[in-house]
């Protein structure tokens, strides 16, 4: 009986044991993470755009901001305001830079070439043939300035090489009275490196440098 009775207690014990064991292990933090932790997955809006859409809305408002850009400048360039060509400038649009500046020359084309001229911008033809026409009526320095300068920024070979003839000639006619030889063969010279190197190399290049050295010969011997 003794015995059975030890065996009773020993059961007990074992069970009380292995009850509280497993009791603390679930007390104990898991080592997974709940489900409730998975991050949840990444859906789109059914009305959401895609990038296709985002990048065309883009183009869209791009195009927008460039008519606007287009309608003040050309305004403004109306009303003989020479900033609008800097900003044309800035803005790195070609097209919009040849606009601007044929709107300022219908309103202001004298002064326009000497602003030109004084920024480093770039002109066109007919802003030359005004130049050339303005030096012709008054040959200054100025005026030869502005020419010289146009002509080369043009980055046609021919435009310079006709400038050059046209210098020449009012030198020949003795008419660049306050400029010295040294000082037009100096301001020949140093236009000429404004040309891109295109014009320079091109066979136009070379009848320029011999147009050149032909006139620097011509003015240093007269």
């Amino acid at each position: 009986m003794l015995l059975f009775f030890i065996f009773l207690v020993l059961i007990s014990a074992t069970a009380a044991s292995i009850a509280l064991y497993l009791g603390r292990r679930k007390s104990l933090p898991s080592t997974q993470p709940p489900e409730s932790f998975n991050p949840p997955p990444t859906y789109r809006s059914l009305f959401a755009p895609d990038e296709d859409e985002l990048r065309e809305r883009q183009q869209e408002e791009d195009v927008k901001e460039l008519a606007e850009l287009r309608r003040n400048l050309l305004r403004r360039a109306a009303e003989a305001d020479f900033n609008s060509l800097l900003e044309a400038k800035f803005y790195g649009n070609t097209g919009l830079y040849d606009e601007v500046l044929q709107v300022l020359l219908d309103a202001d084309a004298d002064r326009l070439a000497d602003f030109v001229r004084r920024n480093s911008l770039t002109g066109n033809g007919e802003l030359v043939e005004l130049s050339a026409k303005k030096l012709k009526e008054t040959p200054v320095l100025d005026n030869l300035l502005t020419f010289a300068y146009l002509s080369a920024v043009t980055g046609s070979g021919e435009v310079f090489l006709n400038a050059i003839e046209t210098i020449g000639d009012l030198w020949r006619e003795k008419r660049l009275r306050e400029i010295s030889g040294d000082q037009l063969t100096e301001i020949l010279e140093s236009h000429y490196w404004l040309l891109a190197g295109e014009a320079r190399v091109s066979g136009t290049g070379y009848l320029l440098k011999e147009k050149l050295t032909s006139l620097r010969a011509e003015i240093s011997g007269g």
